[in-house]
């Protein structure tokens, strides 16, 4: 369980974008974002803090059409 901060890097072999959205368990997208291909190679810290304790769905989707899916559970 995570307080509030996810870090978040893509490893890929070459630098390429990516976004990524935060929903809760009923799909509701709760907070989106981009990161350039130069920003890609390093860590992304992704502000939870202001949500209440649950669990949500990370979802982030590369620029060559690739999508992973992580569970993120927040506790207070």
């Amino acid at each position: 369980p995570g307080h509030g901060l996810v870090n978040l890097k893509v490893d890929a072999k070459s630098p390429i974008g990516f976004s990524y959205a935060i929903a809760d368990l009923s799909g509701k997208s709760l907070l989106q974002g981009e990161v350039s291909p130069e920003a890609s190679a390093s860590v992304v810290e992704i502000n939870l803090t202001d949500f209440e304790s649950g669990i949500y769905n990370l979802f982030v989707y590369s620029k060559n059409g690739d999508m992973f899916v992580r569970k993120i559970v927040v506790s207070r």
